[in-house]
């Protein structure tokens, strides 16, 4: 048995730019990003009983890979079948429509895992490319971010070129986290990313893309207040540029109750909007009931053997 684990990914400025619309009409995008310590899972093994079988939300048979609905696994196994198999998929949170590109994470761990399982060869690069093509044939919107900054570990920034199929990674230090908390809080409401996307891509993305550029100048300089001032200033910034992000009387009063506390140093919610985890910035001092402690991961998408 192969078990692949890849983190959730929560992206702190630049998002929506690395929207193939945007890197068309632009030349270039990017975005500052980080790996956490929430995980997907995905295992791997021999049945021999003849038919895939597939764990998750929705338990499968199949005699045939073609006849199985979940598009991720059916789309992996149009490419690395090489028979029958039991495939299960767990995550650390509640991950469908969380806003923290939990399907790219279990696109990235089931390659590993099937890469692993078969000797297939691939480096985590290749996988993170694979893992987007495959992830665009039931998804075409999937920013370049989501697979890269899900398998790559720790903080980083990534900047994505037309005519280049894989990003530039920068690792940045992650000294501007050092004396805080970091925390992801719930909405308790999903969403489908599909739509808000198709807006995102008619908005305004420039100072989407000007405010990645401020975060790692400062990210680079350790300078830690302006850093923090820059996220919270990006949120400012995407919620008038794109305000279907926050398409609810919920969300937005969720919204405003962080930005009037004062022990709320920063936050965000995340992802493409209308649902998810909102991401806060904390003294070390401060403790947020419902929410979730997170920290940096520092390896990325990793297997193992049972």
């Amino acid at each position: 048995m192969i078990v692949a684990k890849c983190p959730l990914r929560v992206s702190l400025a630049g998002g929506g730019t690395d929207l193939e619309d945007y890197i068309s009409n632009h030349k270039c995008g990017h975005v500052i990003s980080f790996a956490c310590n929430l995980y997907t899972y995905t295992s791997i093994h021999e049945n021999n009983r003849g038919e895939y079988i597939i764990n998750y939300s929705f338990p499968e048979r199949a005699k045939d890979w073609r006849d199985i609905k979940n598009n991720l696994v059916r789309e992996v196994l149009k490419r690395f079948d090489k028979g029958p198999v039991t495939i299960t998929f767990n995550s650390d949170i509640y991950s469908s429509g969380s806003g923290l590109a939990s399907s790219s994470s279990f696109c990235v761990s089931l390659i590993k895992a099937f890469n692993d399982f078969y000797n297939l060869g691939k480096s985590n690069i290749e996988i993170c490319q694979i893992a987007l093509e495959i992830e665009r044939t039931f998804n075409p919107l999937t920013g370049r971010q989501d697979t890269y900054g899900c398998a790559i570990g720790g903080l980083k920034y990534l900047q994505f070129l037309s005519g280049c199929e894989t990003p530039s990674v920068t690792h940045l230090k992650n000294n501007i986290f050092k004396d805080f908390k970091m925390w992801l809080i719930p909405t308790k409401i999903t969403r489908s990313s599909g739509d808000s996307l198709k807006k995102t891509t008619k908005a305004d993305l420039f100072p989407f893309f000007y405010c990645a550029s401020e975060l790692k100048k400062f990210i680079l300089s350790n300078k830690k207040e302006e850093a923090l001032k820059v996220i919270s200033k990006g949120w400012s910034i995407k919620k008038e540029n794109t305000p279907h992000v926050l398409n609810s009387d919920e969300l937005k009063k969720i919204d405003d109750d962080f930005s009037k506390n004062p022990h709320i140093i920063s936050h965000r919610l995340c992802g493409a909007g209308g649902g998810g985890y909102f991401f806060c910035i904390t003294s070390p001092l401060v403790c947020i009931e419902n929410g979730i402690e997170i920290n940096l991961d520092e390896t990325g998408v990793q297997s193992f053997k049972i």
